[in-house]
């Protein structure tokens, strides 16, 4: 997806887009549709480990798959 496309959208918009929801379900598949911190298998999320600055380019090593607990915690660290 270009950077350009992204100017005209919001991130919860992005995030319905065909091309990240192909990402997030590649991402799912590698985890083994399992949280990669506690290996739970509910509420799973992808987060941008890197950032948003790969916002439409992303790689494997730029997202982490997530449950919506370990998420949480993931985030509240980033802000220590």
């Amino acid at each position: 997806m270009n950077n350009q496309a992204l100017d005209h959208i919001t991130y919860a918009e992005y995030l319905q887009t065909p091309h990240w929801l192909r990402i997030r379900e590649a991402m799912l598949w590698l985890a083994g549709y399992r949280c990669q911190i506690c290996k739970s298998q509910k509420a799973l999320e992808v987060h941008h480990a890197s950032g948003y600055s790969c916002l439409g380019n992303e790689t494997p090593d730029d997202l982490v798959v997530l449950c919506r607990r370990c998420h949480q915690l993931y985030s509240e660290a980033d802000k220590v």
